[in-house]
């Protein structure tokens, strides 16, 4: 999931997550990353397109959502992606 949708939504991943933007998960447990995903998630609109791939905040949103719902379910999982 992460690598699927991060080329289309780097622009916002980079925007509510800092220069790495998903990138700066990887690494870390599911627990440490729960704070800055609900941030995230937070700071985002809710414009969902009905075609995934579109890079609409309310898209970004809804990939950030299912992180958070893994890191909530494993938070002792370590993220990893590329």
């Amino acid at each position: 999931m992460i690598d699927g949708t991060s080329y289309n939504y780097t622009k916002h991943f980079k925007r509510v997550l800092g220069k790495d933007g998903v990138r700066s998960i990887y690494g870390k447990t599911g627990a440490e990353t729960i704070p800055s995903l609900k941030q995230a998630i937070a700071a985002l609109g809710d414009d969902v397109s009905s075609n995934y791939w579109a890079d609409t905040e309310g898209n970004v949103k809804r990939a950030l959502a299912g992180l958070l719902a893994f890191a909530q379910m494993r938070p002792d999982g370590v993220w990893a992606g590329d």
